[in-house]
């Protein structure tokens, strides 16, 4: 009785303890599982971009001068007031002015009777000077624009460096920012740019790179470069070509979705109702640009780069080993260490140019941090979105 009792014992022994080997096991196991998560490989465009902030300023800014000096007899613009190159700004009593351009011109036709060649070269050179600055009497817009100032009334008295109005044109906008060392590198001259101002955060306008300084600028232990965006009209930020290739996109992939027997009337008019988007965003780009005016400070986004139709994995699903890179592949429920090749990084994570398929699965290391509380620590990480779930 007492060996059956034994062996009994024995056998509850040895049941234990393989209930216990597979709990931990299997416990381990979900452990194991719980510091990975699975991501998906897909294509995707892979961008990237630098974030700036800059001042909005014209291209042609004009401060007018009389280059003579007098009293303003008449003003003809006002101030906010659009005129073109060869509008007349206001004119300067010219009594003076004419009375010395007809002495010189008296001067001149006396000199032609002397014979004397120098003596009438003179009379010449003073008779073009006195009829230049009679013609400077009417002082005229330089270039098309807006009178931003206007410094004169009539009766005014004014010299020749005397800036008595300024005129901005506001068809050639651009932002003058600056890049930080570090990402200068990564700005060249086309780029495009996503702007957006503080004086309309719900509108959106299109810029590029033009110009990028030469020389780096240095302040307060900050060392800078300067580079300029123009901002793009309707017309520009939708060209011809543009157009034409969305047109030709439109023709060779509608069809394939509609009905065989659509008629060509009817395919016409959508094509014609597609191109008639793309004029009223042309339009309303230009009419947003109109409100918009030098001096206003934006938020340049530059987009630094653009690659379509690639794969990109979490950059903590790369392990560095021996100045080579590798994934952790899942295939069949077992994992297999994988080389890849890497091509540009970004924030979203690695490009991968060699060594996976679109739709194989990699495991992605989660971070976990530890927290006091009454349920269990630690927090999963999505590689992407951030933190998702509590372990517990």
């Amino acid at each position: 009785m007492k060996n059956k009792l034994f062996k009994l014992l024995i056998v509850l022994m040895i049941l234990l303890f393989l209930f216990v080997s597979c709990a931990r096991k299997t416990s381990n196991q979900q452990t194991s599982s719980s510091n990975y998560t699975e991501y998906v490989v897909t294509r995707q465009n892979l961008t990237d971009s630098l974030t700036v902030y800059g001042t909005l300023n014209a291209r042609k800014v004009a401060e007018v001068r009389p280059l003579v000096s007098g009293v303003v007899k008449k003003v003809h613009v006002s101030k906010g007031d659009t005129v073109k190159a060869g509008d007349i700004l206001i004119e300067i009593d010219d009594t003076d002015y004419r009375l010395a351009y007809i002495k010189a011109l008296q001067n001149y036709e006396s000199a032609k009777l002397t014979g004397s060649k120098l003596l009438l070269q003179q009379r010449e050179l003073e008779l073009k000077i006195a009829e230049r600055d009679l013609e400077r009497c009417t002082v005229k817009a330089p270039i098309d624009g807006v009178v931003v100032s206007l410094d004169v009334t009539e009766g005014s008295i004014v010299s020749a460096s005397t800036i008595v109005a300024k005129i901005v044109n506001m068809q050639n906008l651009y932002v003058s920012a600056n890049v930080d060392e570090i990402d200068y590198s990564k700005v060249s001259v086309g780029q495009f740019a996503n702007i957006t101002f503080d004086a309309f955060p719900n509108m959106g306008f299109s810029g590029r790179v033009s110009y990028i300084s030469k020389e780096a600028q240095t302040a307060g232990g900050i060392t800078v470069v300067p580079i300029e965006v123009d901002l793009l009209t309707g017309q520009q930020t939708i060209s011809a070509e543009r157009r034409q290739q969305m047109m030709q996109r439109f023709q060779a992939n509608v069809p394939s979705n509609l009905p065989q027997n659509i008629s060509p009337e009817t395919l016409q008019q959508m094509m014609q109702r597609f191109s008639s988007t793309q004029r009223q965003i042309q339009r309303a780009t230009d009419e947003n640009l109109i409100q918009l005016i030098p001096g206003l400070s934006c938020q340049v986004e530059i987009i630094v780069l653009n690659k379509p139709n690639a794969i990109v994995v979490p950059t903590r699903a790369i392990q560095f080993e021996d100045g080579q890179a590798y994934v952790t592949v899942k295939v069949n429920e077992k994992t297999e260490k994988r080389l890849v090749k890497l091509g540009e990084r970004t924030s979203a994570g690695y490009e991968i140019l060699e060594g996976l398929e679109e739709g194989e699965v990699v495991l992605v290391p989660v971070t976990q941090r530890t927290t006091t509380t009454s349920t269990g620590t630690g927090t999963i990480f999505n590689p992407f979105t951030g933190p998702q779930m509590r372990i517990r």
